[in-house]
């Protein structure tokens, strides 16, 4: 009779002891559940943005945006201003 009690009583201490651990684990999981959806939230929000910032540059790093910027700056267009590279030209005159 008295080993059926202490094994009764064995049986309850330990259920008892582990639904605490239980709760204790429930509860870290569901932090650690809302942190990594905050955290994920937060790496969505960053794409957007490196996204929005991608098309920003690219729209502003194409030539028409660059020929505009140079113009509104005093930059002209002059062809003459370039040699033809392609064209044979004479190096020593008096050979």
């Amino acid at each position: 009779m008295i080993h059926k009690r202490k094994i009764l009583a064995l049986f309850i201490l330990s259920s008892l002891i582990l639904s605490v651990v239980q709760i204790v684990f429930s509860a870290s999981f569901t932090t650690a559940g809302i942190d990594l959806n905050q955290l994920q939230s937060k790496k969505k929000d960053v794409e957007k943005q490196n996204l929005l910032i991608g098309e920003i540059l690219y729209s502003q790093s194409s030539f028409t945006a660059i020929a505009k910027e140079a113009a509104s700056d005093g930059f002209v267009d002059n062809k003459k201003a370039f040699e033809d590279v392609n064209t044979p030209q004479a190096v020593a005159f008096n050979q």
